[in-house]
């Protein structure tokens, strides 16, 4: 994983600074989609030890972007993103232990991102696949509808910078400015803490969007 998160950072770098000398428009944007298989280890240590029923692995997400055409066949975007999602009446254990009638509270989990991409475009006439790499910036945000302290573990609100690596297909409309995209893609957050033992964090994230190019 650490050969990969490398992989893409030198990637992005070197398709930025080689695909950033001649631009050729600019096109503004916006997208939705929804983020598969979350795995976040804090919220599921978190679940395992003081809920029960509880579960998080799909996520809706909105977002708009920027993208700057370059020569020959490398787009550079940048975006932001919200994703987010909201649990319900949650059993919850405050001290770990599985109690008859425990209280019910709610947990609701955000995902705001930052994020720039190199995308490497295949040459076709109308319809083009491409792949790339980025990186983004993710403020991760945990809430609880009962007091935290009451709560043995609940991971705290973090910045932290995540990895993405993106394959999908643009169509190009005819007589028309418009793009339009579907795009699946791999994230990876660092969120690991050593002092809990926790892994990073990863989903996948299956969007589409819509570009009006300038």
């Amino acid at each position: 994983m650490k050969k990969f998160i490398f992989f893409s950072l030198v990637c992005f770098l070197f398709l930025f600074n080689s695909g950033a000398q001649a631009v050729t428009g600019l096109g503004l944007g916006v997208r939705g989609g929804i983020i598969q298989n979350y795995d976040n280890p804090a919220l599921k240590k978190f679940s395992s030890d003081y809920t029960s029923g509880f579960s998080l692995k799909q996520m809706p997400l909105l977002g708009a972007h920027l993208k700057i055409g370059t020569l020959p066949v490398i787009d550079l975007e940048v975006s932001v993103e919200y994703a987010w999602k909201k649990k319900k009446n949650i059993n919850y254990y405050p001290e770990g232990a599985k109690i008859l009638n425990p209280p019910q509270v709610d947990l609701t989990v955000r995902d705001l991102s930052l994020n720039a991409t190199a995308k490497y475009l295949f040459s076709f006439p109308v319809v083009r696949p491409y792949v790339g790499a980025g990186i983004g910036i993710h403020r991760l945000i945990y809430e609880l509808s009962v007091a935290d302290t009451l709560a043995l573990y609940f991971p705290e609100d973090e910045n932290k910078i995540g990895f993405h690596g993106v394959g999908g297909v643009s169509l190009q409309l005819p007589a028309f400015p418009l793009e339009i995209f579907v795009e699946g893609r791999f994230v990876y957050i660092k969120t690991k803490q050593k002092k809990l033992d926790t892994k990073e964090t990863d989903f996948i994230t299956i969007l589409a969007g819509i570009t009006l190019n300038l």
